[in-house]
């Protein structure tokens, strides 16, 4: 038979378990919480000092007349997509930024836009003169 210390100590025990098993999901949660936090404050800091470097590098690139221009906004572009909530809360407290990237975003856009349908004309008018020299050979 079993004393009533030895009952007092198994329910001490389960009741030691109990609470453990209980902090568990509470320390995973915890875990979890800490990661998006930690998440969240690199992607803000990693926006906050990587949007304005490359929009200073644009302006060097348009005054160099730079090939690399186009490399850029395509970077600036996905910057855009990939942070958009990260870069419309850094750029909420400059509205000059927002504006310009905004801007320019649009601007690159309509002109890869319009080269590329130049280039879909040009490929279907070399279509037609190959069709033209097959069909008179």
């Amino acid at each position: 038979m079993k004393s009533k210390t030895q009952d007092e100590d198994e329910a001490q025990n389960a009741a030691a378990e109990a609470e453990a098993a209980a902090m568990v999901p509470n320390a995973a949660v915890m875990v979890a919480a800490k990661k998006i936090i930690l998440s969240q404050a690199v992607k803000t800091s990693y926006i906050e000092f990587i949007v304005p470097v490359v929009v200073q590098l644009k302006h060097k690139l348009e005054e160099k007349n730079s090939p690399l221009l186009n490399d850029l906004m395509t970077c600036l572009r996905e910057l855009m997509k990939d942070y958009k909530n990260e870069v419309k809360e850094i750029l909420r407290t400059d509205k000059q930024l927002a504006a310009e990237i905004e801007f320019d975003l649009k601007k690159w856009e309509e002109e890869q836009k319009r080269i590329e349908e130049e280039t879909r004309k040009e490929a279907t008018q070399v279509c037609r003169l190959y069709t033209c020299l097959v069909w008179t050979i």
